[in-house]
């Protein structure tokens, strides 16, 4: 399993999540980082390489990760 582009103890940080931006995350990452600052989920992003090296594909149809 390649390993993922997380930093070291990104899993770790105490910073929580809040309950409605999970909510709007179609999978429910739970990754702090996979949120923007105005609540919003990547899972829009094809920017959001990540998404590739979890499993994800980008759907150009729905404009997601799917």
């Amino acid at each position: 399993m390649a390993k993922t582009p997380v930093p070291d103890g990104e899993w770790l940080k105490t910073a929580p999540i809040k309950q409605i931006k999970v909510r709007v995350c179609s999978h429910m990452i739970l990754l702090p980082s996979h949120y923007r600052e105005n609540g919003t989920c990547k899972c829009d992003d094809p920017g959001e390489l990540v998404m590739r090296e979890w499993g994800y594909k980008w759907s150009r149809e729905k404009g997601l990760w799917v």
